[in-house]
């Protein structure tokens, strides 16, 4: 395994940069970092793999960059973690990301926006995650909703496992131009992770549900701060769930999280376990005592403490 730092000139004699590697390697991607003409900054950035099987771009600032296109046919893997597309320094664009090849089984993006993503052959990606955490939750929740619906409307049929965090929930519900969501046939594991924000709005998240009738697992990795049910005070028309296991990775017994956990234990009607598999709180006995005490749809649902 190689580790292979690249940097592209800024010369702006060609509008699009192409660079051949073949060989199982890490990539690092440098950007040049002074001020460019905005004359110089429309151009194509073209990666060619051949066998390249995992693509990693972490902290990553892809500078007089509109598209980054990747040719990789063996790419099983790809991750774009705080990493951005930014073809004019100090002005938010519409970047796209293009992957060209047919293995893709793994996609994550985590960043503070979305770029356009463009898979040539999804029929293979099975586990997506959406971690987004926009500095601008209103102004960009329209145009990054768009976006989510986009992709995951490719590839609604074929993901089995989603993780999303709760602003890319909220944005969904949110698209502009609005938008229903896909039916996802085949998704089986839901994970919501937070941000900055730790609000979890319940409404889109119960639609989101409603659009997966073969999800039988929802997983909240982190701590949520707050509930917002004013967007829910009902369930969607003709809501259904298939949900069995709903799992708390982090978990404090907080006011919030158990009205959280007393709204799910009433409108899953056929959840069979909730299950808290890490306590940071200080009453751990007093917590379960009142999650026991919550009223829910059946009484033969357990809940446990790893």
């Amino acid at each position: 395994m190689q580790f292979v730092p690249v940097s592209y000139p800024e010369n702006g004699k060609n509008s699009g940069r192409m660079f051949t590697i073949s060989g199982s390697v890490i990539i690092k991607l440098i950007s040049p970092k002074r001020r460019t003409s905005p004359s110089l900054c429309r151009r194509c950035f073209i990666l060619n793999f051949p066998v390249l099987e995992v693509f990693k771009s972490y902290q990553c600032r892809w500078l007089n960059v509109k598209m980054l296109k990747i040719l990789a046919p063996l790419l099983a893997s790809f991750q774009m973690v705080r990493s951005f597309l930014r073809c004019t320094p100090g002005q938010s664009e519409d970047c796209e990301i293009e992957i060209c090849g047919d293995n893709l089984s793994y996609f994550n993006f985590d960043g503070f926006s979305l770029e356009n993503i463009v898979l040539s052959h999804p029929s293979k990606v099975a586990n997506v995650c959406l971690n987004v955490n926009s500095m601008e939750r209103f102004i960009q929740r329209g145009k990054i909703g768009s976006r989510a619906l986009l992709l995951l409307g490719g590839l609604s049929s074929v993901v089995r496992c989603l993780e999303l965090s709760e602003y890319v929930i909220e944005a969904l519900a949110h698209a502009e131009p609005p938008c229903s969501l896909p039916i996802f046939d085949g998704l089986t594991s839901l994970k919501v992770s937070s941000t900055w924000s730790n609000t979890l709005c319940t409404g889109p998240l119960m639609e989101l549900v409603n659009s997966a009738p073969a999800l039988e697992k929802l997983i909240f990795t982190t701590l949520i701060d707050d509930v917002n049910y004013e967007e829910s005070n009902s369930l969607p028309t003709n809501f259904s769930s298939n949900l069995k296991v709903v799992e708390f990775r982090l978990f404090k017994g907080r006011a919030s999280e158990i009205q959280l956990v007393k709204f799910l234990l009433q409108n899953l009607l056929i959840l069979e376990q909730l299950v808290i598999t890490k306590f940071l709180g200080d009453t751990k006995v007093e917590v379960e005592n009142q999650l026991l005490m919550l009223p829910r749809s059946l009484s033969r649902v357990s809940i446990v403490f790893l």
